[in-house]
């Protein structure tokens, strides 16, 4: 049989029954990432059951007009809430100067025109490239802007197009 993996985390307690977090996320208008417990359960795949639900009904209760807007604009949103979390005392001066300045230079003129809903791998591996080759950039600097763009997207509630689960 094989096992669904799912992002977040089910574990056993120790009365015997099982709980499920998820990964970290904003919820409502905190500037914290937090795990989110969504209870104890009896069964393993009861937690998983609900692990899996909470992620279809966030997915589908994120913004319609998400995959309309441009990566540019989601960005801008996007450091708006940084700059929340740099103004609370949860980020670093630096840290928040450097994303303004990934965002300013290379990920908005690079990605900004695309559509969230049209971005994918492929896309995203095409201006990694052009970045190493047309910009002259070194690795490190690509992985960087990589990592900061991963980040914004990571923060993002896309809307689920296909499952993020796979089997082991």
């Amino acid at each position: 049989m094989s096992r669904v993996r799912v992002p977040g985390s089910v574990y056993r307690r120790s009365n015997g029954r099982w709980t499920a977090l998820t990964p970290r996320v904003f919820e409502g208008s905190s500037v914290v990432r937090r795990r989110l417990s969504l209870g104890a359960f009896d069964t393993e795949s009861a937690a998983t059951e609900a692990l899996k639900a909470f992620h279809v009904e966030r997915s589908s209760s994120s913004n319609l007009n998400f995959g309309r807007m441009s990566v540019a604009d989601y960005l801008s949103d996007w450091l708006g809430l940084v700059r929340s979390q740099f103004e609370a005392g949860h980020l670093a001066r630096r840290t928040m100067s450097g994303y303004e300045e990934a965002v300013r230079i290379h990920i908005s003129p690079g990605l900004g025109h695309i559509r969230v809903a049209d971005l994918n791998h492929l896309v995203v591996h095409g201006w990694l490239i052009s970045l190493r080759e047309a910009k002259g950039l070194s690795d490190r600097s690509v992985v960087k802007l990589y990592r900061v763009f991963h980040r914004a997207m990571a923060d993002a509630q896309l809307p689920v197009t296909r499952l993020l689960y796979r089997s082991i």
